[in-house]
């Protein structure tokens, strides 16, 4: 299997295929562009939150085998109402509302056939 570095998409090596002028051309587009550095910060904050440089290497061959989906956060894909869950407490309060009104249907239903089991026994 290829192993690869890669720090976007768009920009990674191959170590089997790799040729000089690929490798000067990917990394003049790391030191320029600004999705390098930002993502350079995240790496950099990572290493600092981390406990030494053995950790963080650690946690960089983790985004290396299982990819780096992981670190992103949960509402970064999510529109704002899934993220935030309003979805569920919408469907939650919908249900409590329906079992509200059939609970009052059932107790004003049960207090008329009282009602009507009474005028049957005064009227005999």
């Amino acid at each position: 299997h290829h192993t690869s570095l890669s720090f976007a998409p768009f920009l990674s090596l191959y170590r089997l295929t790799a040729t000089s002028p690929e490798i000067s051309e990917k990394l003049a587009r790391l030191v320029t562009e600004e999705s390098f550095k930002q993502a350079a910060k995240r790496l950099n904050t990572l290493r600092r939150r981390s406990n030494g440089v053995s950790h963080a290497a650690d946690k960089i061959e983790t985004v290396l085998l299982l990819g780096e989906k992981h670190l992103v956060t949960a509402d970064y894909h999510l529109s704002t109402m899934v993220a935030n869950n309003i979805d569920v407490y919408l469907a939650t309060l919908l249900m409590l509302f329906i079992l509200v009104r059939l609970l009052c249907w059932l107790i004003l239903w049960m207090i008329r056939k009282c009602f009507k089991s009474q005028t049957h026994t005064k009227t005999d």
